[in-house]
């Protein structure tokens, strides 16, 4: 039986490239230092609570689309973009500004945000 050659795959051989905007808790500070304290535990905690634990987001809409367990809080809209509107911190993280989500699809979002305000 022949032996069969495989081709490298093309994307071995793309040199890697930064796809986000993301950086590591010792460039942009601990959770603390950002303005997640003890107070925006709470409020977290409170928003999982009311959502049931079901992620939000439009593709998931609270399980009604797909069920998928909810292990964070998205602002609807974003801290830096708040800050530049002049809103206080009790409007950036009240509960309507809120939303429980699932890590994946906050990372979907997030990255999406990211890209639009890139270009």
């Amino acid at each position: 039986m022949p032996r069969l050659r495989t081709l490298r795959p093309k994307l071995l051989q793309r040199p890697a490239t930064q796809t986000h905007n993301w950086k590591s808790d010792e460039v942009r500070g601990s959770p603390a230092e950002r303005g997640y304290d003890y107070a925006w535990r709470k409020v977290r905690e409170v928003v999982l609570r009311a959502a049931n634990e079901l992620c939000q987001c439009p593709d998931c809409q609270g399980g009604v689309k797909q069920l998928r367990a909810a292990n964070q809080v998205h602002h609807i809209v974003g801290r830096t973009e708040a800050l530049r509107m002049g809103w206080t911190r009790e409007q950036i993280d009240a509960l309507s500004n809120l939303m429980a989500i699932n890590k994946d699809c906050h990372e979907k979002i997030t990255g999406g945000q990211h890209a639009n305000s890139l270009g």
